[in-house]
């Protein structure tokens, strides 16, 4: 993979921050899904609506092609795997947060381990 290509990518989306080149004065703490209150998920569903809102493509659509364009990389090992999404994640967190004008709208996680036996059964 080339590094420079994945900045540069990232950074005509917005998704280059400062926090990568920072000490990270803060630290954020996600939630389940499961475990989000009512006002916090239609906060969520609320900044989605508005990232996938306007003229194609979109935020939305630049976030979602700059992980098919960099998936093989990516995807291909485990430390590459885990840079490349703790940031990806942050930088589409912030953009939520942008777009929505409310900092306390975040990203939740799935956890598999409650509803991976039965998927089509969760919320």
């Amino acid at each position: 993979m080339k590094f420079g290509a994945l900045l540069a990518a990232l950074g005509t989306v917005g998704l280059a921050g400062t926090a990568a080149a920072q000490w990270c004065p803060t630290t954020n703490t996600r939630k389940s899904y499961l475990d989000m209150s009512d006002g916090e998920r239609q906060k969520y569903f609320g900044a989605l609506r508005q990232l996938n809102s306007g003229t194609r493509p979109n935020q939305f659509d630049r976030f979602a092609q700059v992980h098919v364009w960099f998936a093989n990389d990516v995807h291909g090992g485990i430390a590459v795997f885990l840079a490349f999404h703790r940031q990806f994640v942050r930088d589409w967190e912030q953009t939520l947060q942008r777009v929505s004008g409310d900092s306390s709208v975040f990203q939740p996680y799935w956890d598999w381990s409650v509803d991976s036996q039965n998927p089509p059964a969760a919320p």
